[in-house]
């Protein structure tokens, strides 16, 4: 057999592997709103499609399969907003692994949402599940179970990250690229290392990371406690 029929055989091996493997989706809750006032609204606007674009630029470093990127509930003006600020800072179309979706969130009903308030936790030594919500929340300051509260009125289980072994700052949500990078990196962990809380505790640290970088004058959350895990 030719190198060249090999490497073919070996593509469409991979291939077949990718389409048959379960789907991995990050859908983003645009259903929280935007304001109407001008300065306000456009502020949101910009804030949203700079979380989406940090995330999507830094997934895209990598090889790797990515996670399909769903942003849902969001009504059309904002939703042309949003997308024509993600393609200024893009400097080009958005990626094909993104896209909006007119879908009902109510109709998500084997997704998990993310909260930080949520009584049940995600499993550490789990793969996290392959479809979950992430509330499009950008305010700086903490509303206690406004995602939990959220995911209650449209009917879905919600759970929250398991950082009980990170010295997060109460006071300080964390950022929507953050959570988005966390839980990315996490299912790639648990594909190439195996599923077990290193998984979790390393996404975790590379997520904070990738904050610091973005956010320097900002490290409000610190490395794990290595020795409690």
């Amino acid at each position: 057999m030719s190198d060249n029929q090999q490497e073919q055989d070996l593509a469409r091996e991979f291939s077949k592997s990718v389409s048959l493997a379960p789907k991995k989706v990050l859908f983003c809750d645009a259903g929280y709103g935007f304001p109407v006032e001008a300065r306000p609204r456009r502020e949101k606007i910009l804030a949203v499609a700079k979380q989406l674009v940090n995330f999507l630029c830094w997934q895209s470093q990598t090889q790797s399969v990515f996670a399909e990127v769903v942003v849902i509930g969001c009504d059309e003006a904002s939703q042309t907003a949003v997308e024509e600020r993600m393609v200024e800072l893009l400097k080009g179309d958005v990626p094909d692994n993104f896209r909006f979706s007119s879908q009902s969130l109510e109709s998500l009903q084997d997704s998990i949402y993310l909260s930080p308030d949520a009584e049940e936790t995600l499993d550490a030594n789990t793969p996290p599940p392959d479809r979950l919500v992430v509330g499009l929340l950008i305010d700086r300051r903490i509303q206690l179970n406004r995602s939990k509260n959220r995911a209650t009125k449209l009917g879905l289980p919600s759970a929250r990250l398991p950082l009980e072994n990170f010295n997060v700052d109460d006071s300080e949500p964390l950022n929507v690229d953050t959570v988005l990078t966390a839980v990315q990196q996490w299912w790639w962990n648990c594909e190439t290392m195996g599923a077990s809380s290193e998984c979790f505790l390393d996404s975790m640290e590379q997520a904070f990371q990738e904050h610091y970088l973005r956010h320097p004058n900002r490290p409000l959350h610190k490395e794990p406690n290595k020795s409690n895990s």
